[in-house]
């Protein structure tokens, strides 16, 4: 039995970047993200010890050195981060047309001529929020298809299509946007 093809148009604006900027900084690594918390949370505790007559020498440097430790760690993530809005930003408030096959996907942005075609193999993951499915391509790359706009069969429909082809991580919360 051959399975049907999926269709689904979208314009793709600041704020589906935003949440895919957001999903990659602090959902996809959530350990790295505890670990950034823990420092700061330590960090504030040490300064707070050092101004009683309970602290050791060593604590306020300590608590200064987390606090420049995590702003190293956002920069480096921040930085990571930018290599997305490059890949995406050419796509910005232009209609973005998927077709989901048995084959893969194609892709079609604007008024280009040619989609392009990208095989299930070619990508790396796929991730399934409350708000957006996300096709990662490359580690800096990925597809977005937002499901605010869709009815909730065609969301099942590429939830059931994009997990027969390969591995989705479902990171829902249970929340409903309106409209979904």
């Amino acid at each position: 039995m051959k399975e049907k093809e999926i269709q689904i148009s979208s314009i793709l604006n600041q704020t589906d970047y935003n949440a895919l900027r957001n999903y990659f900084m602090y959902q996809k690594k959530p350990a790295r993200t505890k670990f950034i918390v823990s420092i700061v949370l330590f960090s504030f505790l040490l300064l707070i010890i050092s101004g009683t007559p309970y602290s050791l020498p060593f604590f306020k440097p300590l608590g200064i050195s987390g606090i420049i430790i995590v702003t190293l760690i956002y920069c480096w993530i921040s930085f990571e981060v930018r290599k997305l809005e490059i890949n995406i930003k050419d796509m910005f408030h232009k209609a973005q047309e998927l077709t989901l096959n048995v084959s893969g996907i194609s892709a079609k942005w604007g008024k280009a001529a040619n989609a392009a075609k990208y095989e299930w193999t070619a990508f790396e993951s796929a991730v399934e929020t409350d708000v957006y499915f996300f096709l990662f391509l490359e580690r800096d790359y990925a597809l977005t298809i937002p499901k605010v706009e869709l009815k909730e069969h065609f969301v099942t429909e590429i939830r059931e299509m994009i997990s027969t082809h390969m591995k989705l991580n479902s990171e829902l919360s249970g929340f409903k946007a309106k409209g979904l």
